[in-house]
């Protein structure tokens, strides 16, 4: 009787905890027309079953251009989209009902978005959109480019609000924002962080990647190489993520906005929770006629450098310790105060070049210092201004420091000379050494150190040290 009882038991425990049958993960591959998403046969999923399901997988290998749109109640569930064809088209899938990532939940795996077209003719066209819609994040999600794209709108184009609770991470073989980026182009709700491995990423607004200091955005990975994120919208007044560069990517790594933005851009957060941790160097680019602003604050062993012909302003007592270069366009440095508008709250604050010397290079037009900051540049801090352009006159490679200014810095050299202890500006100043080509404005740079000719090797470089012989005879 009790052998029959145990047995009896082992059997209900056994049909508990071991199912019968386990769902099979879909491979579905698309036959490469236009139909809903429920389509299973010749002109919908090739393999007769419909992907929808943790794990499952959507592929479009036939080429053609399509449009998927998303008609399952309740929408649907994949581990992977991917494109993969030879011709120059297109994949697109709309999520009229909501479309969920899912690869493992918690687990290991990753969801992905893989692009790699490999177009055998012109790759003017080659990209997967995920178009407007509910899209959710149930899973980390990777976005892969590996396609030849040069598709001018992107390579993977998420133009659907992101909603759920993953990361997002970037590989992308282009690093060209305006040919086969990855695009985000509407707002983020998600509550995870995004990184840009690889490769070039643009954007369209300011809460694209989630609407709080929580959602981390990094730029560059490392040893993945050069890495970059564009901003392609209008203008915005207000991003209120956490910005981190990465140490080691073994690229260039940068931060920008494109020629194309019509207004000002001001990454500054209304809840002063933010900043930008420079583990490696970061460029700043822009090259529009708009003005660029960084209202919050910059941290890290990291270097900043200018590029672009437009215009940087730095308002935060920037603490980075790697150095600045204004390599192109200008650099201001200024104050902010408290300021409430319709972007939010914004906190006073006062503008610093962090603790590592300053050059100014011929590329550059100058670096100015407003009248109302103190101590933009570190006391122990070497200054480099190239000038550049006509002799005699602030046209490049200059400083300009406004009213009631007066900056002490460690060490000056003007256009490849070391220079000696005293205060310097333009003849419009109170300096003791006037020169019109380095300097602009009333305010005064006082130098209190004069460059060791030995350490000026190191400090400047060769071309300088050559010059410093010279300067001797």
């Amino acid at each position: 009787m009790r052998t029959r009882f145990v047995s009896a038991l082992i059997a209900v425990v056994t049909c508990i905890l071991v199912p019968t049958s386990a769902r099979a993960v879909v491979n579905g591959t698309w036959a490469g027309t236009n139909n809903p998403w429920s389509t299973v046969g010749p002109t919908g999923w090739t393999n007769g079953v419909m992907p929808n399901g943790v794990g499952d997988t959507a592929t479009d290998s036939v080429g053609a251009s399509v449009t998927i749109p998303i008609d399952v109640s309740g929408g649907v569930t994949v581990g992977m989209i991917k494109a993969d064809f030879t011709t120059n088209n297109s994949m697109q899938v709309t999520p009229t009902n909501n479309l969920t990532m899912n690869q493992d939940g918690a687990g290991a795996g990753s969801a992905s978005i893989i692009n790699n077209i490999q177009s055998a003719t012109t790759p003017s066209n080659p990209s997967i959109f995920i178009n407007a819609g509910a899209f959710t994040l149930a899973d980390n999600l990777f976005l892969s480019n590996t396609s030849n794209s040069a598709r001018t709108s992107g390579s993977i184009r998420m133009r659907a609000t992101i909603t759920g609770a993953g990361n997002i991470w970037i590989e992308n073989v282009s690093n060209d924002p305006g040919h086969g980026q990855v695009t985000f182009e509407a707002g983020g709700n998600f509550s995870g962080n995004t990184t840009i491995a690889s490769g070039a990423a643009t954007y369209t607004r300011g809460d694209a990647f989630g609407p709080n200091p929580a959602n981390v955005v990094t730029i560059g990975a490392a040893g993945k190489g050069s890495a970059q994120l564009v901003f392609v919208g209008g203008s915005f007044g207000a991003m209120e993520n956490n910005f981190v560069v990465a140490a080691g990517s073994g690229g260039t790594l940068q931060l920008g906005i494109s020629s194309a933005v019509t207004g000002p851009v001001q990454f500054k957060s209304s809840n002063t929770g933010s900043s930008f941790t420079l583990n490696g160097d970061l460029i700043l680019n822009n090259p529009s006629t708009q003005l660029l602003t960084i209202g919050d604050p910059m941290t890290g062993a990291g270097k900043v450098t200018k590029t672009g012909t437009g215009a940087l302003r730095v308002l935060e007592s920037n603490t980075y310790q790697g150095g600045t270069i204004v390599d192109g366009g200008s650099m201001a440095v200024g104050n902010a105060s408290l300021d409430f508008n319709g972007f939010g709250t914004y906190q006073a604050s006062f503008g610093k070049l962090g603790t590592g010397d300053v050059s100014v290079t011929s590329n550059a037009t100058f670096l100015e210092i407003e009248s109302d900051v103190v101590d933009a540049i570190a006391d122990s801090a070497n200054v480099n201004l190239a000038g550049g352009g006509s002799a005699g006159v602030a046209d490049n490679g200059y400083m300009k420091l406004d009213g009631a200014v007066n900056e002490t810095v460690n060490t000056l050299i003007l256009g490849g000379l070391a220079q000696l202890p005293g205060t310097y500006g333009s003849s419009a100043s109170s300096a003791t050494f006037k020169n019109d080509e380095y300097f602009s404005g009333t305010g005064i740079l006082t130098v209190t150190s004069a460059v060791p000719e030995p350490a000026s090797l190191s400090i400047f470089g060769i071309a300088a040290m050559g010059l410093l012989r010279r300067r001797r005879r």
